[in-house]
């Protein structure tokens, strides 16, 4: 089995065992996402209050087309099939 270097150990055990485990549904997968971009904003937020020799940035206008976590949240509460049925 090849070995991921730029793993650690961690996460060699937790890929080995999602590859043992199989597909998973495709909500959990949404789930997965949803989490993982939490915690990549909880981080960013946390860079940006350690450094302080930033200038202040001017926010750029919101793209209306980019799906935010609220449109996607919208999307898919209105696919009840990604839960496994209709609830």
């Amino acid at each position: 089995m090849k070995k991921h270097y730029n793993m650690t150990l961690d996460e060699e055990v937790v890929r080995k065992a999602k590859a043992l485990a199989g597909p998973i549904p495709f909500s959990h997968y949404l789930e997965s996402l949803m989490v993982r971009e939490i915690s990549l904003n909880e981080k960013r937020r946390t860079e940006q209050n350690t450094r302080k020799e930033v200038p202040p940035q001017v926010p750029a206008p919101a793209d209306q087309s980019k799906p935010t976590r609220k449109r996607l949240r919208k999307w898919y509460d209105g696919m009840p099939f990604l839960r496994g049925g209709a609830k």
